[in-house]
């Protein structure tokens, strides 16, 4: 295909837009945006050097024909992609296709995934009439890779489906981007091969993030925080206006949540002891906090306790940004929704959670409590709601002192007595400088304040006590009471509940669906006699 051809090709489907012949496809706008800053520079093409870097890790990604490199330099850890490599033809040919794609009515993209096959048959009708037909199917599957990444998340689109990344971020146009890694933790980030050079390019990615969530980015409008539908969590700052460039943050969530199983066994987070231990108090409905700091693991761990829960309870959760994921039959899922344009109302979770006492919800979870929310909260779980939610905060005098100083005189009172237990959960450092979230401590009330009833034992790196007659616990004998038990039943209880989760583990029931179906069974069939 000559240059010319190809320039011929763009300017008549672009003349035929114009003139009202061909529309643009609505969902392809985003795409035809982001290719004016490559049609010069060229599409982006990874390539990973190896050069005097230690290997530590090499593995492909499935569906995707790029390998990804964990390299090791001067101590510094780096994440390279290595893409299958275009040559100058092979672009102009991947340029035309996509600006044919984008100036032809095609069904090819929903909000949420890509008609591949749709897609391969509209590539190769673009192609033939481009007379490069050939060359295409030759070499399909590379095509095929650039054109959907292009379509959905450009040269981001590695990390974006690496599943053992956690976030991904960039400061200005000219640093690298760069990754957290779940298997790599004894770097906080690794740097990465993807620098996308220029502040125009950076603004093309971010309003193409912007697009896929649902929102817009300006000048005018330059904060967002929103969320993909995979589930990840985008916060992006667009031009000048508050910081030196356009930057952005991709929190990303996996597609299934861990497990109560995962995080005993697999991560260590918690002991086998531990979790029989919320479980029951959580059972009961006893107001229970989840503190950490940011990234410790707080949404996770709250969720593998929620998934233990009977699953004919109604359960209520409300949230700024969706990421609990409970597979109950009765769960209701609020989120917050801040004013996005003239007219439109805050949906704060202070109204939230007032409405949420109309539903009669057996559990109301709140994502995270921030400000006058906690009012409701309290009130709910004093009418006898179980009530769960997590707090931005390093210890328990942190989150009485904070929520306090939220409630007047009455609640504020009313909260501590209330207020049945509180774990914290950190990101520590082990002996080979990789980072674990571990539950450090539980503090539960005992009337006259809070005392330590589990800790993690640094120097015997194991959590204590581990014996469950070791416990010596008030609000376990409050749970107790509550559900209706004798002292001989919560005794059984624990033991059947610790032997439930360890079989679960030895028979390697870790995934989310799998661990759901066995918890119905053991609730219908268990016995859950007084």
């Amino acid at each position: 295909m000559t240059t010319i051809k190809y320039f011929i090709f763009i300017f008549l489907n672009r003349y035929m837009v114009l003139i009202g012949k061909k529309k643009s496809h609505n969902k392809f706008e985003e795409l035809s945006y982001y290719l004016q800053s490559i049609d010069e520079s060229g599409i982006i093409s990874l390539r990973a050097n190896l050069e005097n870097h230690n290997i530590v890790e090499h593995y492909s990604l499935k569906n995707f024909d790029v390998e990804v490199y964990i390299v090791e330099k001067e101590g510094i850890g780096y994440y390279l992609v290595n893409e299958p490599q275009l040559d100058q033809r092979e672009e102009k040919i991947l340029l035309a296709i996509l600006d044919g794609l984008i100036y032809s009515p095609t069904t090819v993209v929903s909000n949420k995934q890509i008609d591949v096959e749709k897609l391969q048959e509209d590539v190769l009708k673009i192609s033939a009439k481009l007379g490069v037909v050939g060359d295409v199917k030759r070499n399909l599957k590379k095509y095929m890779y650039y054109i959907t990444r292009e379509i959905k998340y450009s040269v981001l689109q590695v990390p974006m489906s690496d599943p053992f990344i956690e976030e991904i971020e960039l400061v200005s146009p000219t640093t690298p981007i760069s990754v957290v890694h779940s298997r790599h933790s004894e770097w906080p980030r690794l740097e990465t091969n993807i620098i996308l050079g220029s502040e125009l390019k950076v603004r093309r990615i971010v309003e193409r993030l912007a697009s896929l969530g649902g929102r817009s980015v300006s000048t005018a409008t330059p904060l967002q925080d929103f969320m993909l539908h995979e589930g990840h969590r985008v916060a992006v700052s667009y031009g000048e206006e508050i910081s030196r460039g356009t930057t952005f943050n991709i929190r990303k969530f996996p597609e299934k949540p861990l497990t109560i199983i995962d995080l005993v066994y697999k991560y260590g987070t918690l002991s086998e002891l531990m979790a029989v231990y919320l479980w029951i108090i959580a059972e009961a409905k006893l107001f229970t906090f989840l503190v950490g700091p940011t990234g410790s693991g707080k949404t996770t761990a709250l969720n593998s306790l929620l998934m233990l829960l009977n699953p004919l309870a109604k359960y209520l959760t409300i949230e700024d940004t969706p990421e609990l994921k409970l597979p109950h039959k009765y769960w209701i899922q609020f989120y917050t929704r801040p004013s996005n344009y003239e007219g439109s109302k805050d949906i704060s979770y202070y109204e939230l959670v007032r409405l949420s006492l109309r539903y009669r919800p057996d559990y109301i979870i709140v994502g995270e409590v921030r400000g006058k929310e906690i009012e409701w909260l309290v009130q709910a779980v004093a009418s006898g709601h179980g009530g769960l939610t997590t707090f931005h905060g390093s210890n328990h005098v942190d989150l009485i002192t904070r929520i306090s100083g939220l409630l007047g005189q009455d609640l504020s009172l009313q909260f501590k007595q209330l207020i049945s237990v509180i774990a914290i959960i950190k990101r520590i450092e082990t002996e080979n400088r990789k980072m674990n979230r571990k539950i450090i401590s539980i503090v539960e009330n005992d009337g006259n304040g809070f005392r330590e009833v589990f800790k993690y034992d640094h120097e015997r790196k194991s959590f204590l006590p581990n014996n469950s007659k070791e416990i010596g616990s008030i609000q376990l004998e409050k749970a107790r009471e509550l559900l209706g038990w004798s002292k001989d039943k919560l005794y059984k209880e624990i033991e059947n509940r610790l032997l439930l989760i360890r079989g679960l583990a030895e028979r390697g029931v870790y995934d989310y669906d799998a661990l759901a179906k066995e918890l119905v069974k053991y609730y219908i069939n268990g016995d859950r006699g007084g």
